[in-house]
């Protein structure tokens, strides 16, 4: 709770005075059996980020599965139901209509987390990457009217959380993010 709390607040203040600085960056496992606390724990600070941000919209909570998007509740969607990762064409660069559907839907997105990332195959988690980099590039250039850095990092400036027990189910017919 505390890492992500204080990676908002930092980004947060960042936002307010970018300068030449990158955002800080967030990329955390929260991993443990069934009952260790870990969607408490997400719950928790997921508030928090929102709180930060002063909108509910900052945090962008998703699933490999309908089911297990419900249990995260707060307006959980299935990760395919956003990026699009299912398609013949999935690992083509968006463009056009594509793309601003995509860059609309994570506008105030600054957090995303990933539930139950032991059914996310390595083939659909980079093709989330990929998305996130795209959006990244587009909201630089709209937010700050210049060019972003060539390195935006793995998920285009947009924090990540990954939950889940490796020890369940794998991902069906994909390579498993530990591959």
């Amino acid at each position: 709770y505390n890492i992500i709390a204080d990676w908002a607040q930092q980004r947060y203040d960042w936002e307010l005075a970018p300068g030449s600085a990158s955002a800080p960056d967030l990329e955390f496992l929260l991993l443990g059996t069934a009952g260790t606390g870990k969607t408490h724990t997400a719950k928790a600070a997921i508030t928090k980020v929102r709180h930060v941000f002063e909108d509910f919209n900052a945090v962008l909570t998703v699933a490999f599965s309908g089911v297990a998007a419900a249990n995260l509740g707060s307006g959980s969607r299935t990760i395919d139901s956003i990026f699009h990762t299912n398609t013949d064409d999935a690992a083509n660069d968006l463009v056009g209509e594509e793309l601003d559907r995509l860059v609309d839907a994570l506008r105030a997105v600054r957090l995303l987390v990933i539930d139950e990332i032991s059914t996310v195959g390595a083939a659909q988690f980079a093709i989330v990457a990929k998305r996130l980099q795209q959006v990244g590039r587009v909201l630089w250039r709209e937010r700050f009217r210049r060019e972003p850095p060539v390195d935006l990092g793995t998920f285009g400036g947009i924090g990540v959380v990954l939950m889940g027990d490796f020890a369940q189910l794998p991902p069906v017919l994909s390579s498993s993010l530990l591959e």
